[in-house]
């Protein structure tokens, strides 16, 4: 009797994969329907490689349940734009801590401007960000 991992299954090719669907809570924040990697195309290196690329998936669920939960507590009328500014700071934190690509990036920042006035030239009262990931 083998051990078995959750999420990891063997390809057509024989090599081992993580394949994992995003919860329907969290779909709205995480972009990409699954979370997928090739772990190895052996055994042994799909059970080396396991671990950190869990981890790593867990962590970014519980970062979007927690910027779920912190986006429904505050309402935006209440917070001063310095606060909506610090907010909009720690979400994008959270965001590349959990490993969320330039294009998950974007995609969330247009969401949430979707959320405020704008007028032809982007939202009204909100101070230009440009923030670059380094690798």
């Amino acid at each position: 009797m083998g051990l078995i991992l959750k999420h990891v299954e063997r390809t057509k090719s024989g090599s081992w994969r993580y394949r994992r669907r995003v919860p329907k809570g969290i779909s709205e924040i995480i972009t990409k329907r699954d979370f997928k990697k090739k772990l190895g195309d052996s055994e042994r290196e799909a059970l080396a490689a396991y671990p950190r690329f869990h981890a790593q998936v867990e962590r970014e669920i519980e970062a979007a349940k927690r910027g779920r939960a912190r986006s429904v507590a505050p309402s935006k009328a209440a917070l001063s734009e310095r606060e909506a500014y610090a907010e909009a700071l720690r979400r994008r934190a959270d965001l590349i801590d959990a490993g969320a690509t330039e294009e998950d990036l974007e995609i969330t920042a247009e969401m949430l401007s979707d959320q405020y006035p704008q007028d032809e030239d982007g939202p009204l009262r909100c101070p230009q960000l440009t923030v670059t990931l380094s690798t």
